[in-house]
């Protein structure tokens, strides 16, 4: 897929939707409901781009979370860093990995 080379931010600011609370998405998602966009040839999760543009680069190997568990949020408030290892603590404490411990 060919990304138009326009600047982020600005497509990414035109398709939130602030909330008082969890901040939606109104573009596309993928197939887990994660909002996503097209970013230098890569889908790229929207939450990730909030991230990066609430607080800069992502480290690597880094996961962007969510701590209010909602795919299309893009709030900065609610996601946090973490590895997989915290990322599958997380999925098992809240009770949503697909097979439980």
């Amino acid at each position: 897929m060919s990304c138009p080379p326009r600047p982020v931010a600005p497509r990414f600011w035109a398709n939130v939707i602030k909330a008082k609370g969890c901040w939606g998405w109104k573009a596309s998602k993928d197939s887990d409901g994660y909002g996503h966009m097209c970013v230098n040839g890569k889908e790229v999760g929207a939450h990730r781009i909030s991230w990066w543009i609430h607080n800069g680069k992502i480290p690597k190997g880094s996961f962007v979370l969510h701590t209010c568990d909602n795919p299309i949020c893009t709030n900065p408030r609610h996601l946090f860093l973490g590895n997989n290892s915290i990322n599958l603590l997380d999925m098992f404490a809240k009770r949503r990995a697909r097979v439980q411990a």
